[in-house]
């Protein structure tokens, strides 16, 4: 009426003790079930009594164990230490970290104020009806690019000006201390080191670097000008250029944020990679970035290039973009237009453009 069966599964290497039992009496599932713990508990002894297992061999065998990892790490000095985990160093320390934002800030600054004269100055001519009259004789693109090269102008202005302001800081500083030799290198490296509650911070900079930042900070500027000019070409009226430059203002804030958001998380501890080359290629905060990367050895050569280059892309592209719904928005007169509405005219003159 009961039936038990020992078994050895050697692919899950487990004992399996299963009882059978039937309809007829004298044998339920309760009796069963105690029988078969029964030899469960005393099957291991049984086994290490066969095996001619000892107790202190059994007592070694039942030894709890326990696993962990350590990080093993070698110095520059090529000596080695145990950690717990592995010490992940900031990406940047706390100077590169002051000079990524105020450069991001000053070129902000600019993008901003170069940002808000273009559209002031189209809004303008397109309340007045002035660029009507204009583009009876010159072109909508020509009356854009003109504007472009005109803000450029000033910016560059600015940009000279400012250095202009170091080298005659610099001149004071060696006027006011006589005898002393100091070079330009000299100044350089009191701005990009200090020492600070006993700690020393360095900045290394990379020169070399120089001709691609300013491409990129000469595209970067340009491709939210024509983004402002887009912007103030959207209303009628001078009283909606506020609410016509949100979408300038709007994309300002995407790019800067977004880079100083990378800035401070490679400040606190290594930034992810992706992110950093997301923030380093894309066109909206590369400009904020990439030139204090650059010069503080953070970009390679290779990636500043990519990054020039992607923006060159995304400025030809704006510009192409501008050029096709430009002349619309001129001689447009309503309410303000959002950026679907400009993203649909667009399309619309690709449409007609194709018919």
């Amino acid at each position: 009426t009961a039936a038990i069966v020992l078994s050895y599964e050697a692919d899950n290497m487990i004992f399996r003790i299963t009882g059978y039992y039937g309809s007829r009496k004298g044998v339920d599932e309760s009796d069963l079930s105690s029988l078969t713990d029964l030899i469960a508990a005393n099957l291991t002894d049984r086994l290490v009594f066969a095996l001619n297992v000892s107790e202190e061999q059994l007592e070694y065998l039942q030894t709890e164990t326990s696993s962990e990892v350590k990080f093993y790490n070698i110095d520059e000095n090529g000596e080695g230490s145990i950690s717990d985990e592995e010490s992940k160093e900031p990406g940047i320390n706390l100077a590169e970290y002051g000079f990524g934002l105020i450069i991001m800030v000053v070129i902000l600054l600019m993008v901003a104020l170069s940002g808000e004269q273009v559209a002031t100055s189209v809004a303008q001519e397109k309340a007045s009806k002035v660029v009507e009259y204009l583009m009876t004789s010159v072109k909508p693109l020509a009356l854009l690019i003109g504007k472009i090269v005109a803000v450029f102008a000033i910016t560059f202005i600015e940009i000279i000006l400012m250095i202009a302001g170091y080298i005659g800081a610099a001149v004071v500083m060696v006027a006011m201390h006589p005898g002393t030799a100091v070079k330009a290198t000299d100044l350089m490296s009191s701005i990009m080191s200090h020492n600070q509650y006993g700690m020393e911070i360095n900045v290394s900079y990379n020169l070399a670097t120089l001709p691609i930042i300013f491409v990129i900070v000469l595209c970067g500027i340009l491709f939210y000008v024509v983004i402002a000019a887009l912007a103030g070409a959207c209303v009628s009226k001078m009283e909606e250029l506020v609410e016509g430059m949100r979408l300038f203002t709007f994309t300002m804030l995407i790019g800067s944020y977004g880079a100083m958001a990378v800035i401070m998380v490679d400040m606190m501890t290594q930034a992810p990679v992706p992110l950093k080359l997301i923030a380093e290629m894309l066109p909206l905060s590369s400009p904020f970035i990439a030139p204090s990367y650059l010069i503080a050895g953070k970009m390679t050569m290779v990636e500043g290039i990519i990054s020039a280059l992607i923006l060159v892309i995304g400025l030809i592209g704006i510009i192409w973009f501008a050029s096709r719904v430009y002349e619309s928005l001129m001689y447009y007169n309503g309410s303000t237009i959002k950026l679907k509405q400009l993203l649909m005219l667009g399309r619309s003159r690709k449409e007609a453009d194709h018919e």
